[in-house]
C-alpha cells in the first residue's frame, strides 16, 4: 500500500506476513498486528521545478491494473500524474528522474479535496473541491468540464460510479448526496 504525507513524501509498503519461526506465510485473521514488521520499499520525495517541496493534499492509484501512475492534488489546485515505475527508472540517477510527467492547470484557487479516476474511460479524473467539481482527460491541460459553484453546501468527498460511466457522485457536509448524470440531458 502506498501512504502520502503532507510534504510531498510517498512511501511505498510492504506488509510482510511471514512468521519467522515457522518460514510460512501467516492468515490475515491470525496475526497480531502489533507485532507487524513494516518495511517501506520505496520513499519519493516530490519537489517542484525550484527545489522546494511539492505538497500534496490528496492521491488515487491509477486504475490500471497493475500501473504504477498516480494522480495527486498539491495545495494550489494543481492535478498530477506520477509514475514511479521501478524498471524504466532502474540504473539512472536517482537525482535526475523526472517522476512528475504531466500536470494540469487547476481552473482555480480552490483547494481541492477528494480525486478518483474513472475505472471505464481511461485518463478521465474526478477533482472535487470545497463548492465545485472538475473532470480532468489526459490530452488536455485544463478541465474538461467544471460544476456550478454551491452556495448551500460545501462538498466533501466525490466518487464515479461503479456501475455506469456517466454518473458522478458528490457528498456535501450537509449530508446530500449530489448525483451528476453526463448522458442525462434533463
Amino acid at each position: 500500500f502506498i501512504t502520502l504525507s503532507h510534504d510531498g513524501q510517498f512511501l511505498i509498503w510492504e506488509l510482510n506476513f511471514t512468521d519467522v519461526k515457522d518460514k510460512k506465510t501467516a492468515r490475515l485473521e491470525d496475526t497480531d498486528f502489533s507485532k507487524i514488521s513494516w518495511k517501506a520499499l520505496i520513499c519519493i520525495q516530490v519537489f517542484k521545478n525550484d527545489n522546494k517541496i511539492l505538497y500534496a493534499n490528496n492521491m488515487t492509484l491509477c486504475p490500471t491494473h497493475l500501473s504504477s501512475k498516480l494522480y495527486f492534488t498539491t495545495e494550489e489546485g494543481c492535478l498530477n500524474e506520477m509514475d514511479y515505475d521501478i524498471e524504466t527508472n532502474f540504473n539512472k540517477d536517482i537525482n535526475r528522474l523526472e517522476i512528475i510527467k504531466r500536470t494540469w492547470t487547476p481552473f482555480d484557487e480552490s483547494n481541492p479535496i477528494d480525486l478518483d479516476a474513472s475505472i471505464f474511460i481511461k485518463g478521465l479524473i474526478l477533482v472535487v473541491n470545497e463548492a465545485n467539481f472538475c473532470l480532468y482527460v489526459d490530452d488536455h491541460p485544463n478541465p474538461v468540464f467544471v460544476s456550478t459553484f454551491s452556495t448551500s453546501a460545501r462538498f466533501t468527498c466525490g466518487r464515479f460510479s461503479n456501475r455506469r460511466p456517466s454518473v458522478v457522485f458528490i457528498g456535501r457536509n450537509d449530508g446530500a448526496l449530489d448525483i451528476w448524470d453526463f448522458c442525462d440531458q434533463t
